[in-house]
Parts: C-alpha cells; structure tokens; sequence
C-alpha cells in the first residue's frame, strides 16, 4: 500500500510540474500568439475562421435593447459561397411577481431576425438554452438567408425546440456589416435577467 501512495504522489506531483511549466510557458504573448495561428489554422483547415467570442454577460434592471456579442464582418468576408455561423449559450431568469417578455433577435446590416419575439416568461421560471444560427448568401451577395434554431428547458422541466422561419433580407455583404445578437426586456426589474454564458461568431468557406 505505501508503494501504491508513493507512486500516486509522485504521479500528482509530476502533473503539477508539468502543469506549471505549461503555465509559464503560454504567460508569454509571443508563445500565446503561437498558439493562437495554431488553432487558427486548424480552424482554416476546417474551413472555419473565429471573427468573435464572447463570455458572461448580463442584462438585468434594464428595458434598453442592449448588444451582446458583435463583430463587424468585413466587405467580401462571405464571398458568393460562404456563410456566417453563431452560438450562443444562455439563461434567462424572472423572479418579479409576475410575467414580463423578452425580445433576442440576430442582426446583420439592417437586417434584424428575431428568436425570441416577445416572449413571455412567467415568474419564478428560470430558462437554459443553447442557439446555432447560419446567415449565408440567398443567391446573391446582396440577399443574405437567416436560419437560427435553439433547444431550451425550463426550471419545470420543459425541454422547447425553437426556430426561426427562413427569412431572407436586403443586405450587402461585399461592405462591411455588424453582425450580433440583441437582447430586450419589455420592464427594467433587478429580478429579471438574461446572461450570456458563452457566444462565438464565425466565417465558414464552403469547400
């Protein structure tokens, strides 16, 4: 048995040395630099290219439309093929004694498509949700297509599988465009609040 504890102990420590000096290692800009283009190019390889990503963010005591994740996507970015990919992680939480709606919706240009549309969230309901939406040209570089489809479940254990109609809008993607998601509240209340867990944009190039 003490063979055993030594060798595990020597095992733990071995790990926290190696994780240590991979520390050091990745503290210095040059080397996180490094590896950044290596995972931008395997990103490329993929045929993906990271435009933004985005942690915690949240939105309480507010009826403002705020921006949660954006990137300005430059002119040409998308070319005759190539499409716009976002994620985004959530919840979405009231405790204010009673039903207020919410409003989230992807903006790209003048084009505004919505995913919540005024979405009513009943009091003490606490929603968890992840959204992947897709903007790609609709047969030209000046009609874009928007497809977002998400899956959340609520604090009663409802699961919901939400979309968006295909809609397709007026925008030129050969000048530049912000893309990013928008979230509104329909009253400012410090118990109703939506965070942003994670969110990310990206440029995929058809192969």
């Amino acid at each position: 048995m003490a063979g055993t504890w030594t060798a595990l102990l020597s095992t733990w420590a071995n790990k926290a040395i190696s994780i240590a000096r991979m520390n050091a290692y990745f503290s210095t800009s040059g080397n996180m630099q490094y590896l950044k283009d290596q995972l931008d190019a395997l990103d490329a390889a993929a045929g993906r290219q990271l435009l933004e990503m985005a942690g915690c963010q949240s939105v309480v005591n507010s009826a403002a439309a705020t921006d949660l994740i954006s990137v300005s996507v430059p002119g040409g970015t998308m070319g005759a093929t190539g499409s716009l990919e976002s994620h985004l992680d959530y919840i979405v939480y009231n405790n204010t004694g009673g039903p207020l709606t919410i409003a989230l919706a992807l903006h790209y240009g003048t084009a505004v498509v919505k995913y919540f549309d005024d979405f009513s969230v009943a009091d003490g309901l606490q929603y968890r949700g992840q959204i992947r939406a897709v903007i790609t040209n609709y047969g030209a570089e000046n009609t874009q297509a928007f497809s977002i489809v998400g899956t959340d479940v609520n604090s009663s254990g409802t699961i919901a599988t939400r979309c968006s109609p295909i809609e397709a809008e007026a925008v030129d993607s050969t000048t530049a465009q912000t893309c990013k998601w928008v979230v509104q509240w329909s009253g400012a209340n410090a118990n109703a609040i939506f965070r942003q867990l994670a969110a990310d944009i990206y440029h995929l190039v058809a192969s």
